[in-house]
């Protein structure tokens, strides 16, 4: 490979790279606004939501916890997320400084991709949890 292809093939590594990490960051804010967002607005419009008025349903204090959970998984995974790229980079200097072999990934990476899905995920549920209370409270 001569020296053209190798300076473009890294070009196109970091734009690839930039891209990833926009993605990452665009689909931790939309989880959190959105999880956020759907606890806070239920819970501001209760009244509207309890349509027997029997007080507040099962369903719809587990779709608030569900939501609540998930901005809470999504907070730990900014930090997670933090402590994954001081790992790499402390990994990188003892690469570069002290010529040790360089390894990809760390417990951090894993628990940020775990905290990441798992916010999302409960924020699923908590979008069926909410439905599944309006189906249920707001058809009489």
């Amino acid at each position: 490979m001569d020296n053209a292809e190798v300076e473009r093939l890294q070009e196109h590594w970091k734009r690839t790279l930039e891209l990833r990490n926009d993605q990452i960051t665009t689909f931790d804010k939309s989880v959190l606004w959105a999880s956020g967002g759907a606890l806070a607005l239920t819970i501001a419009n209760v009244d509207k939501l309890e349509g027997s008025g029997d007080g507040i349903g099962i369903l719809l204090l587990a779709s608030w916890l569900s939501f609540a959970v998930s901005v809470c998984a999504n907070i730990i995974s900014y930090w997670t997320s933090t402590q994954d790229a001081e790992c790499e980079l402390e990994r990188i200097r003892e690469s570069v400084e002290e010529g040790k072999p360089y390894e990809v990934g760390n417990w951090y990476r894993k628990a940020t991709y775990i905290f990441n899905f798992t916010a999302l995920g409960l924020f699923l549920i908590g979008v069926f949890l909410l439905i599944g209370h309006a189906y249920l409270n707001l058809g009489n």
